[in-house]
C-alpha cells in the first residue's frame, strides 16, 4: 500500500505472467480489488519498440471509465487500437470495467537495442505517470539511475557503428 501525498492510496500488484491456471490467476485478481474497493485499475508495462534512447520514451495506452478517459487524455498517453494477442495480466484490464471498476493502461515504449533485467528509464517513465496521476513522489535515486542508464547506452553506441546507424534510423521514424 502506497499513500501519495496528493492522491489516494494505491495498491501496488507485481504481477508476473502465471504458466497454468491463467483463468484463476485473474479471477483471484478481480476478487482482490473488489475486496479492497478498488475505484481504478491502472496497470503498467512495457514493451520493446523502435525508439530512440535519446528521446523521451512513448507511453501507450487507454482507459475504461469517463473520469480514466480524462486522465489519460491529460496524460498525453497516445491510444492504441492494438487488436491482436495479450496477455494473461492484460485480461484483467479487459475484466474490471465489468466489475464497475474504471481501467487504464499505460505501456512504456523501450529502445529494442537495450534490453535489461531492469530498465531504470522505462520504470523512471511509468513513475512520472503515477506523480501526474496521483502525485507519487519519485525517489532521487531513480533519477540517477536512469541517468546512468542513459550514459552507459550512449558510450555503447559511440563504439558501434552499425548501432548508432540503427538509433539514427529510429529518429527519423519517429
Amino acid at each position: 500500500l502506497v499513500t501519495p501525498p496528493a492522491g489516494p492510496d494505491l495498491v501496488v500488484i507485481k504481477m508476473l505472467e502465471p504458466h497454468m491456471q491463467a483463468e484463476s490467476f485473474v479471477d483471484s485478481v478481480l476478487m482482490l480489488l473488489e475486496l479492497l474497493g478498488v475505484e481504478r485499475y491502472v496497470w503498467l508495462g512495457s514493451m520493446y519498440d523502435s525508439v530512440p534512447h535519446t528521446r523521451p520514451l512513448i507511453v501507450s495506452g487507454g482507459a475504461v471509465g469517463l473520469g480514466a478517459e480524462e486522465a489519460i487524455r491529460q496524460l498525453g498517453v497516445l491510444p492504441t487500437d492494438y487488436q491482436g494477442p495479450t496477455t494473461i495480466t492484460f485480461q484483467v484490464i479487459q475484466q474490471v470495467p465489468l466489475k464497475g471498476t474504471e481501467a487504464m493502461w499505460c505501456i512504456v515504449h523501450l529502445p529494442r537495442y537495450v534490453q535489461m533485467q531492469e530498465d531504470q528509464v522505462g520504470k523512471l517513465r511509468l513513475l512520472e505517470v503515477l506523480h501526474r496521476l496521483y502525485g507519487l513522489e519519485i525517489d532521487e535515486s531513480d533519477v540517477e539511475r536512469a541517468r546512468e542508464q542513459n550514459d552507459r547506452v550512449e558510450r555503447a553506441t559511440q563504439d558501434n557503428p552499425e548501432l548508432a546507424a540503427f538509433i539514427a534510423e529510429c529518429k527519423q521514424g519517429s
